[in-house]
């Protein structure tokens, strides 16, 4: 749309989807900061950058789902924030009655590398939810680091949709100031699934948590985004042993495919233990790596990344090893020079379907993983969905009433993709150096 038009028009059209900011502070008053996404701007500011079509500034702007989840807010003390909203009430013959949510930070719940994670109460005398997580993103931190926050705001606002919210965790909105940005989630007490790894899960139960996050990377992987760090601590536990329900969180890396391509660029992300070799910059000396890595480069990959990390979090849970205690090791895997570390799964226990799809997850070559939906469909993944809890351990919130895992039919096994060949001399991964960074 516009085509043909002077380009003078086709900045007025690209910014009357942007609210300016006077429209905005017409709303409400106080020390409000309003997002600098919605500023207007003249076609010569835009030239200065050589963007001269509707749709490279367009690309400037948050999406509509992040600037309709942003929360009009003031500062009233250090430790205090206070939320602006609006609401109609018929019965005093309004359409609209200001209201003020004031929230009062607690203490710090935890430090990663792309922010800080706040407990904050609500001031409220009867609030709908009393406590509420807050995470801090430093503005200036991101910048240095070349990590665009807008990536986290739109994959936690779609997620946060109740189609998608028994697998994600819900953000209630975003604020920021002239340091930080601030997204708004559920608070969990029971924390993250780091905390629970002392001791090797029982097969049925690392299925279930298997299922439920292959259910999750569905979701993502089919509306375009990789979460590019997934692992334990950005698993939190809704319910734990014997019958786990967990949900993703932290998008803080997460990025969202440009255009038609599925092929993501960054720098190295991740923690080390769950990076995928190509991550690392490893490929195998096989086909289909190789054209991989033909039609990429070496910062180039795909949602294939987050189906590593699944089977390397799978591999712990089984085994409480690391499939690879080193990039030593996974370098001599991904090249070949070293066969994958059966041993410990045998060790434990695991059956040969659970070996099966572990192998096919961290397969070194991108192309040989399976998608999240093929390993979803996986026979023991679909043993999980036949032998689920009976009608009395779940509830309309169980995570066992999920859109995905009612439509899941079994698959018989000659349908699914013939696994790796089976000549596997293993070393057991506890003689492997372990020196890594968590």
């Amino acid at each position: 749309p516009g085509d043909g038009l002077p380009q003078s028009q086709l900045v007025d059209i690209e910014a009357q989807r942007i609210p300016s900011p006077l429209q905005v502070n017409q709303i409400g008053h106080g020390n409000s900061f309003i997002p600098p996404q919605t500023r207007r701007e003249s076609y010569a500011e835009s030239e200065k950058r050589g963007e001269t079509s509707v749709k490279q500034r367009r690309q400037r702007f948050v999406s509509d789902l992040v600037r309709d989840s942003w929360m009009e807010t003031t500062f009233p003390e250090d430790d205090v924030v206070c939320h602006v909203s609006y609401e109609s009430n018929p019965n005093s013959r309004q359409r609209r009655l200001r209201k003020e949510n004031r929230w009062r930070r607690c203490r710090k719940l935890g430090v990663g590398t792309y922010g800080t994670v706040w407990l904050e109460e609500s001031q409220d005398p009867r609030p709908p939810v009393k406590l509420r997580a807050v995470k801090e993103i430093g503005k200036g931190l991101n910048e240095c680091r070349n990590i665009d926050y807008d990536r986290e705001l739109e994959a936690i606002a779609k997620f946060s949709h109740p189609n998608y919210v028994h697998c994600f965790v819900k953000s209630l909105g975003w604020y920021e100031n002239e340091k930080s940005i601030f997204i708004t989630m559920e608070y969990h007490e029971k924390g993250d699934l780091q905390r629970y790894l002392t001791r090797r899960f029982p097969e049925t139960e690392a299925r279930t948590i298997t299922s439920q996050l292959l259910e999750a990377l569905c979701y993502m992987h089919d509306n375009g985004f990789a979460h590019r760090d997934l692992k334990p601590g950005n698993i939190l536990v809704m319910e734990a042993s014997p019958i786990w329900w967990v949900k993703v969180c932290d998008f803080g890396i997460s990025k969202r495919a440009q255009e038609e391509s599925t092929a993501l660029r960054t720098t190295a992300i991740g923690t080390k233990y769950y990076q995928a070799p190509e991550v690392c910059g490893m490929y195998s000396p096989d086909p289909i790596s190789e054209e991989f890595h033909e039609e990429a480069d070496d910062t180039v990959y795909g949602v294939s990344v987050d189906i590593w990390a699944l089977g390397a979090i799978t591999y712990y849970l089984v085994t409480k090893q690391h499939a690879f205690g080193s990039l030593q090791a996974l370098g001599k895997y991904a090249t070949k020079r070293q066969s994958f570390p059966m041993q410990p799964l045998a060790e434990a226990g695991a059956s040969d379907s659970c070996k099966d799809l572990v192998r096919q997850m961290l397969a070194a070559s991108p192309g040989s993983r399976p998608t999240a939906f093929q390993a979803l469909k996986h026979p023991w993944v679909e043993e999980k969905f036949i032998s689920s809890p009976s009608e009395d351990d779940t509830t309309d919130s169980s995570p066992w009433s999920s859109p995905l895992s009612d439509n899941i039919n079994p698959v018989p096994r000659n349908h699914w993709p013939t696994p790796l060949s089976e000549d596997v001399d293993s070393v057991p991964s506890n003689t492997w150096p372990t020196t890594l960074e968590k």
